[in-house]
């Protein structure tokens, strides 16, 4: 960005146009030279440079959304899953056996689904 504002300093400050940078005399006067030119150039170039940069910001700023989009996307698929297996449990919460006090590790396999199937 600066590299463009320095270039065109560069190429005032070399004199493309020595007739503006003469300094002339009017009746025993000196009078300043023009520089509007040169200023019109530098403005022309600055509103390049922001042009340039809001450009860019669009782009960026365009490109963040997306990946926002994507990850809300990808959030929300999860949620869909997870919605769902709670459905599943909650479907099947009517075939939970409660054993009675009886100590589950003293149960045969047998007496286990016995206790499964009543």
């Amino acid at each position: 960005m600066l590299g463009n504002l320095q270039h065109a300093l560069a190429l005032t400050a070399s004199g493309a146009d020595h007739s503006l940078r003469r300094p002339m005399f009017h009746e025993g006067k000196r009078d300043m030279r023009d520089i509007r030119g040169d200023l019109e150039e530098r403005a022309k170039i600055c509103r390049e440079q922001i042009k340039s940069s809001h450009a860019q910001f669009e782009m960026m700023a365009q490109k963040l959304q997306r990946e926002r989009d994507a990850r809300i996307a990808d959030l929300k698929s999860m949620l869909v899953m997870v919605q769902r297996i709670i459905e599943f449990e909650n479907s099947h919460m009517d075939k939970v056996v409660t054993l009675p006090n009886t100590s589950v590790q003293h149960m045969t396999l047998a007496e286990r689904m016995a206790a499964v199937s009543d």
